[in-house]
């Protein structure tokens, strides 16, 4: 438990939450400067839904999560520019934020994408105030995303701020600067981090409609409302630091690779095309995080949208912990032969990897053969796709002349900072 100390007016421990504004949008606008000023919004897989907007297409009334069919004729009376969701894009450029925070300080937690909390020991600056627009210079200095920062001391409060922040010119806030009873008077259960409906219900069932007065109110109600959560809801907002900083990434649990399908398909070969791809990309993220698999789940489905849904999955459990591609691809095509048939169309296939173990904790048997050499020719195919591009050795499967499996994206912008063919060229 992490506790305040004062140094000279200004709180020496402090919790930050730096948060990139309308990030897939501003990405975008990083490499095409005349969406600058202009209504955006980003759709997500084959085009479906909005997933990132614009300050000026939410001031349209374009909402998050909308089925771009839904704001078509919005999006065509005003103009708004619409662009196809670019994830490597977005991730190379998140990753390069985080490495600039983590210049910062050492305590840097990656909460999302776009999201990263930092705990400060001190600051350099007159003010947290002023530290906060040091950040903010620096990522639109070396990045150009504009960012919100918050500053807190607990990791609650950090997270308020940062939404205070928005609304401010600046885009900075201490919510220690100010009145904390009066803000927290103004700020409802729903806006407080984690504080879902549910709980939310709760606790207004109890007489506790705001953070002030959820701050307030007797331990053993909150618990009584919402157990050991909202008591630690409670001693945050109270000041007192409850929820730690985890700067270390934990393994994964599972790993998923699927997608939707451009057209639907019911053909054998185009199917197992899709089912391959979405292996090799789980694979190169299994081996990524240096883990193996003994049990995995792969499955075709159709639309839930069209009469006569199917879903056809199998559950399959290996002889032995495996991270080759072309291992897990042969037993999950084997395994779906006698599922697929030409009386379904599919419009999605997917893999779920788990009972996933690190590499180094894996202990083989006395007769178990050596697979030394499948584990290094795995990563002489990573190396290389890594240094000339994903794809450059891969399985025969997915070389079709019409990968029809291949999701819809009409409007994405090229791969500005991960391929050498679309960098920037200055005349």
């Amino acid at each position: 438990m992490l506790f305040t100390t004062y140094l000279s007016g200004i709180i020496e421990f402090m919790f930050c939450l730096v948060d990139g504004n309308n990030f897939y949008v501003s990405c975008e606008r990083v490499f095409k400067p005349y969406l600058i000023g202009k209504p955006v919004i980003v759709l997500s897989n084959n085009d479906g839904c909005v997933v990132s907007r614009s300050q000026e297409a939410k001031d349209l009334g374009i909402k998050m999560g909308q089925p771009y069919h839904q704001c078509r004729r919005c999006v065509e009376l005003n103009n708004v520019q619409v662009m196809s969701s670019n994830y490597a894009l977005y991730a190379d450029i998140s990753e390069r934020m985080m490495r600039l925070l983590q210049t910062l300080t050492p305590d840097c937690e990656v909460y999302s994408i776009d999201e990263s909390f930092l705990y400060f020991h001190h600051t350099q600056y007159s003010s947290w105030h002023e530290q906060g627009r040091a950040i903010k210079a620096m990522i639109q200095q070396h990045l150009g995303i504009p960012v919100g920062v918050g500053f807190g001391k607990t990791k609650t409060l950090a997270k308020l701020a940062n939404k205070l922040a928005k609304q401010a010119h600046e885009g900075v806030c201490c919510i220690h600067d100010y009145d904390l009873n009066k803000l927290l008077k103004n700020i409802a259960l729903e806006a407080i981090w984690g504080v879902a409906s549910g709980i939310s219900k709760r606790l207004k069932r109890q007489g506790i409609y705001n953070a002030y007065h959820l701050r307030e109110a007797p331990l053993r109600i909150v618990r009584s409302s919402c157990h050991s959560y909202g008591e630690t809801l409670k001693f945050e907002l109270m000041g007192i630091s409850v929820i730690p900083l985890t700067c270390e990434k934990s393994p994964n649990k599972q790993i998923i690779s699927s997608r939707s399908f451009g057209v639907g398909l019911s053909d054998k070969a185009s199917l197992f095309g899709a089912l391959t791809e979405n292996i090799i990309r789980a694979t190169e993220k299994l081996r990524a995080g240096r883990l193996k698999t003994k049990q995995w789940y792969v499955f075709l489905q159709s639309s839930r949208f069209k009469p006569g849904y199917c879903h056809h999955g199998v559950d399959i459990m290996h002889t032995h912990y495996t991270s080759v591609t072309a291992e897990i691809v042969s037993h999950s095509l084997n395994s779906m032969q006698r599922y697929v048939t030409s009386d379904h169309v599919y419009t999605k296939s997917g893999i779920i990897l788990t009972d996933l173990q690190l590499v180094s904790q894996i202990q083989p048997t006395l007769f178990e053969p050596s697979y030394d050499r499948m584990d290094a020719l795995m990563k002489a195919c990573d190396d290389i796709n890594h240094k000339w591009g994903r794809g450059t050795i891969t399985l025969s499967q997915v070389h079709q002349p019409k990968q029809r499996w291949k999701m819809k994206q009409n409007q994405r912008s090229q791969a500005y900072s991960t391929q050498w063919n679309d960098i920037l060229t200055v005349q």
